[in-house]
């Protein structure tokens, strides 16, 4: 099975089920480089970005590409 890692995402210093953290899909391109806009649960395996909807799950690998928000 793969692990957050494998997809990019840095849990490091974080612990519990849900995680809020950097998205490595859109985050080096956000004017707020800084904002944990990545929700990951640990339980379920799964993650979604709530800036540019990129999701997946350790399971099936990522459901969605990152698409640029819409003005």
């Amino acid at each position: 099975m793969k692990s957050f890692r494998d997809f990019g995402i840095d849990l490091s210093g974080r612990a519990g089920v849900e995680v809020q953290t950097l998205c490595p899909e859109c985050s080096a391109t956000r004017r707020k480089k800084t904002a944990r806009s990545l929700s990951v649960n640990t339980e379920k395996g799964c993650w979604i970005c709530h800036h540019c909807n990129w999701r997946g799950s350790l399971k099936t690998g990522e459901e969605s590409k990152s698409r640029p928000p819409q003005r």
